[in-house]
């Protein structure tokens, strides 16, 4: 991945170089032309010889213009893998500078654009490798605070009662320890729940993307069940999930 984008880079990199010296070359015909104009200007020549080479220099002027533009263009595609469109102005008009500058600028932002759409496209990638790897059929980890929901426990005496998991035994079995009667159940993850703290407070990622990683609380969607998360540990610290099911997230 890291090669990827050191090459990226460098072709970044090679491609403002490529632009920098065609702008540089234009302004140079530029002023080269504006130095022969003084030059003529000079000179005892009939009225209307001036207006000639006027017209004549404009011309080689601009078609160098026109050049320098499709070249560019030329850099900017092929750096990509784009077909390049030779044409230019309309019914064949040479292009004008302003032309050439738009073209250069909007060249440079389509290279900028391609590189952040290949970056999202490898973060999708492995955040599908994440969610895969991580999605498990059981989530109970010993520091959780979770919810009791069968009311068949205790006779309904701890039905939506919390507590705390403080031993996890053969994966899906809870050792819990309740919050108010200090009773230790021990429970399947079935009759379990995740417990949701305020927005703010310490969540762990229980299933999915980032299992086992901390996180703060973010914000939350009641009416879509899930929550807005910036994990605080694991290879994706700093990073914010969106989107993340009540179920993967627990106090």
């Amino acid at each position: 991945a890291m090669a990827r984008q050191e090459e990226l880079k460098r072709k970044r990199q090679a491609l403002l170089d490529h632009e920098e010296r065609n702008r540089r070359f234009i302004q140079a015909q530029v002023k080269e032309a504006q130095a022969k104009f003084g030059q003529d200007d000079d000179e005892d020549k009939p009225a209307h010889q001036p207006r000639v080479e006027k017209v004549s220099m404009s011309l080689k002027l601009e078609s160098k213009s026109k050049l320098a533009s499709v070249e560019s263009k030329k850099s900017i595609q092929s750096a990509f893998g784009q077909d390049v469109d030779d044409k230019s102005g309309k019914d064949g008009a040479p292009s004008s500078s302003f032309d050439h500058e738009t073209s250069w600028k909007g060249g440079k932002r389509s290279a900028v654009d391609a590189i952040m759409e290949e970056e999202t496209r490898k973060r999708q990638r492995r955040d599908e490798d994440d969610e895969r790897a991580n999605r498990l059929d059981h989530w109970i980890q010993p520091g959780l605070v979770v919810k009791v929901m069968d009311k068949d426990v205790g006779d309904g005496a701890y039905y939506k009662q919390k507590g705390l998991v403080v031993r996890v035994h053969d994966t899906y079995v809870a050792e819990v320890r309740m919050l108010e009667s200090r009773d230790v159940l021990r429970l399947d993850q079935v009759y379990l729940e995740t417990v949701i703290p305020l927005v703010g407070r310490p969540v762990r990622v229980v299933n999915g993307i980032g299992r086992g990683a901390l996180a703060t609380l973010v914000s939350i969607d009641e009416r879509a069940f899930c929550a807005a998360i910036q994990l605080t540990s694991g290879p994706k610290k700093g990073r914010t999930l969106p989107q993340v099911e009540y179920e993967d997230i627990c106090k």
